[in-house]
């Protein structure tokens, strides 16, 4: 998990800093969300919100969690703790972010992966793709 200051901002600062966040996320072109995010993000804080994008998608597929976790080389406590906190999110926002997956280019790549999580086909830590033999 990503350091956070103990210092807490007062609810004014916080809330004009929240806004400010969502403003520059909205409506931006597909390079200037990367732009944005290079600026913002450390690699590892990257890593983190693509972790629970992934498992956020496996979670909403019903796929269990010891199976999510290391599909996702995250420890059992984090996918429960995400789980968790999805029962804390209005269901509207849920379906914003699996509208906003579903439209991706590339969604087919992780429908492959819960494709093969579901099927339970690993080895050890890796993920093991089997081919059909002719």
């Amino acid at each position: 998990m990503t350091h956070v200051s103990r210092k807490r901002l007062s609810e004014k600062s916080s809330q004009v800093l929240n806004e400010a966040l969502n403003h520059v996320f909205s409506n931006l072109k597909p390079n200037e969300v990367k732009k944005v995010l290079n600026t913002l993000l450390t690699k590892t804080e990257k890593q983190m919100l693509s972790k629970r994008i992934g498992i956020i998608h496996l979670l909403q597929n019903k796929i269990n969690e010891s199976k999510i976790a290391e599909a996702t080389k995250t420890t059992n406590q984090t996918v429960s703790r995400i789980r968790l906190q999805l029962l804390e999110i209005p269901q509207e926002s849920k379906k914003t972010l699996t509208k906003k997956l579903n439209s991706w280019k590339n969604i087919n790549l992780l429908k492959s992966i819960i494709n093969e999580v579901s099927k339970g086909i690993f080895s050890g830590s890796k993920l093991v793709y089997k081919r059909k033999r002719k």
